[in-house]
């Protein structure tokens, strides 16, 4: 019997016989599963999507070989990387300068699963405190992209507390935005405020 809360997982055939299903060639399904990893994640390497794959090295290699004629390689901080041809112009159209923008991401957010190398948005110095033991991913606050401090949360009443933990001092106009997000975190969750402690 099924607790509170748990889920209950069935597999397609007895929950829904009825359901017409014509799944894809495996390689087929693989080649596709690697252009949306590209579409999503892009710039990426092969070793990035063989890790988030978890595949090994030789079938990566051969569903990423597949789609080499829709591939552009570009340089990412003077590492060779791929993304889809066709979003190639997008990506690179702008002439602005990127704009500042602050985000607030959850504890195991897809993006900090998606490439092996994770310097780019973790500095190395950092690593431990955002990638824990035991698997743990802690929620992270990105200023343009960069990861500058951890967070959780938990819930006290009608308050949302979340603990931040700055891996350095952050200047006044963060700390604002981060209490705007947060606000709109506790809102989310159907609670009135949010409070701030640095740890």
């Amino acid at each position: 019997m099924l607790g509170s809360g748990e889920g209950l997982f069935a597999h397609r055939a007895f929950w829904r016989p009825d359901l017409h299903w014509e799944p894809p060639e495996p390689e087929a399904a693989n080649v596709e599963m690697a252009r949306r990893y590209l579409r999503a994640y892009g710039p990426a390497t092969l070793q990035d999507y063989a890790h988030w794959r978890g595949a090994d090295r030789q079938h990566a290699r051969r569903w990423w070989a597949a789609l080499e004629p829709e591939l552009a390689q570009v340089s990412v901080n003077g590492q060779a990387m791929h993304l889809l041809r066709e979003d190639l112009e997008e990506l690179t159209s702008t002439t602005e300068p990127p704009f500042r923008s602050l985000h607030m991401l959850h504890r195991f957010d897809p993006l900090l699963l998606a490439h092996k190398d994770k310097n780019w948005i973790v500095p190395a110095a950092h690593y431990k405190q955002v990638f824990r033991s035991a698997g743990h991913i802690e929620g992270v606050v990105l200023d343009a992209g960069v990861t500058v401090a951890a967070w959780r949360y938990a819930r006290k009443g009608e308050t949302l507390r979340i603990a931040l933990e700055p891996f350095n001092p952050l200047p006044a106009h963060l700390h604002v935005s981060i209490q705007q997000r947060s606000q709109a975190i506790a809102t989310f969750f159907g609670l009135t405020q949010a409070e701030i402690e640095a740890i």
